[in-house]
């Protein structure tokens, strides 16, 4: 990990407490979404990261997302504990364009860490939410086992029509980590960090 010396607070130790501003976002570990992700060979690869280019195709809408290491570089989350959204309409959102070819009911998983009980994650389309209580137990992803380890979770099943949506993931509580989302129309499991640029 490269830490500027702003960062050092005693003898070379590195102050984790530092804030950053979300408009000096680390480029170099990043791939701005440019252009709006294609649907290939029946499935969408979305890097949570890419919401931080801030443009017409990746964007955060009601801040407090902010980015953290992960497994494959950068991962997205609300840092600041104890914060909760009962209504998914005001929730803060990382959105993503979308070009689909052909509809249908797409399985959606993420890659993502829980800190901590209950975990939801909600997922929305052309920004309606969709409820937890259409999503696999009832969006509370949290289990034992699965607490502070990256691992990828299926999270819901949605419907989508052919063409071009926004597609959004709702922060519900604080504390989940978002690194990849995988949306598919196939049965297979999300693919492995060496497969998923190809």
């Amino acid at each position: 990990m490269y830490a500027g010396s702003k960062c050092w607070i005693n003898n070379g130790l590195i102050d984790s407490n530092i804030r950053r501003p979300l408009e000096k976002y680390p480029v170099r570990n990043m791939e701005i979404c440019s252009n709006i992700i294609q649907e290939q060979n029946g499935s969408i690869r979305i890097d949570a990261q890419s919401a931080l280019a801030q443009d017409e195709n990746a964007y955060i809408r009601g801040g407090y997302w902010t980015y953290a290491d992960s497994e494959t570089g950068l991962s997205m989350f609300v840092r600041e504990k104890g914060l909760v959204w009962n209504d998914l309409t005001c929730a803060p959102s990382l959105n993503y364009r979308i070009q689909v070819a052909e509809g249908g009911t797409w399985h959606i998983w993420g890659l993502l860490k829980i800190d901590e009980e209950p975990a939801p994650i909600a997922f929305g389309l052309d920004g309606k939410p969709q409820p937890l209580s259409e999503q696999y137990n009832r969006g509370d992803l949290w289990c034992y086992e699965a607490k502070q380890i990256w691992r990828w979770t299926p999270v819901c099943d949605m419907e989508i029509p052919a063409g071009e949506h926004t597609f959004s993931v709702y922060a519900v509580r604080s504390g989940m980590r978002v690194d990849r989302i995988y949306l598919t129309r196939g049965e297979e499991l999300p693919p492995d960090a060496l497969e998923w640029r190809q």
